[in-house]
């Protein structure tokens, strides 16, 4: 079992080392033409596009490739020409390395994120001692203050009465609810 894992990341990693001269013209153009940007087109590679520009430039690979250039020179030669945005995948060094690095971060930011909300609910489920709140009464406790009770809402409710009659210019108008209480008084 071991011998085929061997020999099977053995072929991965041999083909993942082809050299430049291994391939054929047309697959160096094809290469190329994967990792350069179309200059007039949104997001598209050379390989993608149909505009004029690009067929040009594939043009150009093909020529410089004939004259013996080699892919690294081919696209220096476009990046002094149109800039860095011509290349597909930026340069890992200076300020793109953090378009290298943030993915990971990201990444990684989150996962811890997500471990420590696990770790905190395995720790809130054993401080609990593994039980559950089904009671609505410690629920509210644990939450805040408690609504007011009918006799403190009835209070409350005729001090607004009053206020609003005052507002309104009819303090001798008194509501019906006080007149019950006076006559009870």
């Amino acid at each position: 079992m071991s011998v085929i894992l061997i020999s099977l990341i053995a072929v991965v990693l041999a083909s993942g080392c082809v050299r430049e001269d291994d391939l054929t013209g047309d697959q160096r153009i094809y290469q190329l033409s994967q990792q350069l940007m179309c200059p007039v087109c949104d997001g598209q590679t050379l390989d993608q596009s149909q505009a004029q520009l690009s067929e040009d430039m594939k043009a150009v690979i093909r020529q410089k490739i004939e004259d013996g250039d080699s892919n690294q020179q081919i696209r220096e030669y476009f990046v002094e020409r149109y800039g860095e945005i011509v290349l597909a995948s930026p340069d890992a060094g200076g300020f793109n390395l953090i378009a290298w690095l943030m993915p990971v971060v990201i990444f990684l930011g989150g996962a811890l994120l997500v471990g420590n909300a696990f770790l905190n609910m395995r720790r809130r489920h054993r401080f609990n001692g593994g039980e559950t709140h089904n009671s609505k009464s410690q629920d509210v406790e644990s939450v805040g203050p408690q609504p007011p009770s009918d006799d403190e809402m009835d209070e409350y409710l005729e001090r607004a009465k009053r206020e609003i009659a005052s507002a309104i210019g009819e303090p001798d108008r008194v509501p019906p609810v006080q007149q019950e209480t006076q006559e009870n008084q």
